[in-house]
């Protein structure tokens, strides 16, 4: 149980934490993403830092937080619940698109991640980990940027460090080569 939500069903995981789909009382629908054991020592500062970030936010193309806060021991964040598949997912359904309808659906998703970057970076953050999994399509069509966790605020120190974070796939050059 955790405290304001009941009926926790996994939906998903990644390497940092775990995510169920819960409900507050009013039987809203919520995403909890709860912090893993084995990811304590470097996760609950980003852990914080993600609720903090988000929480300045408000954007249709951005996740939505609800809550922070701490079960067992393990701290959790109460979020937007999107109903719906990631971006990965929807890549690989487009093969049994007509290919004008095919351009069509990745022009409106390319517009709603152009308008939720737009939104991150005037707040003067960068996302780092910008990839189709991190990106969630709701049943309207709606795409929502999510996955918070290694955000960068531009005119801060914050986690200064020689190694590459996010997922080298979908990396920067200037995050491979260490630059600004």
């Amino acid at each position: 149980y955790i405290y304001g939500y009941s009926s926790q069903k996994p939906i998903g995981y990644g390497g940092m934490a775990e995510v169920l789909l819960t409900y507050d009382p009013s039987n809203r629908p919520f995403a909890i993403k709860v912090l893993k054991a084995n990811r304590f020592k470097a996760g609950r500062r980003r852990f914080s830092r993600e609720f903090r970030t988000l929480s300045k936010m408000h954007h249709p193309n951005v996740i939505q937080v609800d809550s922070y806060g701490d079960i067992y021991g393990h701290p959790y964040i109460a979020m937007e619940y999107v109903d719906g598949t990631d971006l990965h997912k929807e890549i690989r359904s487009f093969r049994d698109l007509a290919l004008a309808d095919r351009w069509e659906r990745i022009r409106l998703i390319l517009i709603d991640l152009c308008r939720g970057l737009e939104h991150i970076h005037s707040h003067g953050v960068v996302h780092r980990d910008l990839k189709p999994s991190n990106i969630l399509i709701g049943q309207d069509g709606r795409c929502v940027i999510t996955d918070f966790g290694i955000v960068k605020e531009l005119n801060s120190d914050v986690e200064k460090s020689a190694a590459l974070v996010g997922t080298w796939a979908y990396a920067s050059p200037e995050q491979i080569t260490g630059q600004e």
